[in-house]
């Protein structure tokens, strides 16, 4: 077992969903370039491919398991969802740990093999009904922490407060379904794929 400390608080109970076992909840890790570790992953990966992926405490790990991780675009990963570019490239992967490659109090490095992987639009194809609570927008949190970006097909609405909590849902515009959420805090940073009307 992996036992990774906040780098801040020194905590390491928060408890995310790195350790679940399908595609449709996945947390935000760093996905590495193998040509220089400490540079983000470029191209969207893709199934079967074997990558290296760097995860922040706090964070329990069971190397026997398989992890859940989200893969965003460069820009995304960096600056937040501005494109719709940036949509399309998420992919939640389920991955198999192959190799511990270095790891600290605060962080660990590992090799992961892709076995499944969902992309944005799952929630069309596929039922994910253990996700309703996240995927729900039922209060309307006041305006001041609300900023919407209309992109199109899509809308991104981002809700954060004060920089402490927050989340974000994106948004299919012409059907008006929410196919992603993104929940974050000071410890965790958590994605949900969204069952849709077009699920079977």
């Amino acid at each position: 077992m992996i036992k990774l400390k906040c780098k801040t608080c020194r905590n390491f109970e928060k408890e995310t969903v790195i350790q679940y076992s399908k595609c449709y909840q996945a947390a935000e890790v760093f996905w590495c370039d193998e040509s220089k570790l400490d540079m983000y992953l470029q191209e969207t990966p893709q199934i079967y491919e074997s990558q290296i992926i760097e995860i922040k405490g706090p964070a329990n790990i069971d190397i026997n398991k398989k992890i859940s991780a989200v893969y965003l675009s460069p820009n995304s990963y960096y600056n937040g969802i501005e494109t719709v570019n940036d949509i399309d490239s998420i992919r939640f992967c389920v991955c198999k740990i192959t190799n511990v490659i270095s790891q600290t109090e605060f962080k660990v490095l590992l090799q992961v093999q892709i076995l499944e992987m969902c992309d944005i639009f799952a929630g069309r194809t596929q039922s994910f009904s253990e996700n309703e609570a996240f995927c729900s927008r039922t209060e309307e949190p006041d305006s001041q922490y609300i900023n919407t970006l209309d992109l199109g097909r899509f809308i991104v609405e981002d809700i954060n407060y004060q920089g402490d909590v927050g989340v974000t849902y994106i948004i299919d515009k012409a059907e008006n379904e929410v196919l992603a959420v993104n929940n974050w805090d000071f410890h965790a940073n958590d994605w949900y794929l969204c069952q849709t009307r077009n699920s079977d």
